[in-house]
């Protein structure tokens, strides 16, 4: 049905277009003359609110009186706000100290490098049986080449 009516939606969408009632166009913005002087720092309602909860905290005030701060800087015009800005700045008495920092725990000191004297006496025993029985055993001997095994007292003696 879309197919064959077409043509004819076509023709309306075309006279939809071209109807001088449905085009309006946004009358001009008048242009106003530029000023020489650069706007006036205005540090914004949230960062004046900001430092006003910042001089409360300072000194100590009263839920009134930060209910009072709020109310005033809502009803400050932007124009007036950067010179409330800078007399809440002038008038901020400096934050407390921090508290002192614990001192660092001292790191536990690794232990000292092993000598080799200071190896376990039961290690030297060991190779030392090793040794005597590698002195005369034949296997164990070739073993050392890597063209045999160990015998088998040979290979628990290396293992220990």
């Amino acid at each position: 049905m879309l197919r064959q009516h077409r043509d004819g939606r076509l023709g309306l969408l075309a006279e939809a277009a071209n109807d001088p009632a449905q085009n309006l166009q946004k009358p001009e913005v008048e242009h106003q003359p530029a000023t020489l002087a650069p706007p006036a720092y205005d540090p914004g309602h949230a960062a004046l609110l900001a430092l006003a909860m910042a001089y409360c905290d300072r000194t100590g005030a009263s839920d009134k009186a930060r209910q009072d701060w709020q109310r005033d800087i809502a009803d400050t015009p932007p124009e007036l706000r950067a010179d409330l800005y800078q007399h809440l700045r002038a008038q901020l008495p400096p934050a407390p100290p921090a508290p002192p920092r614990p001192a660092p725990a001292a790191a536990p000191r690794p232990p000292a490098p092993m000598s080799w004297s200071d190896l376990a006496q039961p290690w030297r025993a060991a190779d030392s049986a090793y040794l005597a029985h590698w002195g005369q055993c034949p296997a164990c001997k070739a073993a050392a080449t890597g063209h045999a095994d160990r015998c088998a007292t040979g290979q628990h003696l290396h293992h220990a």
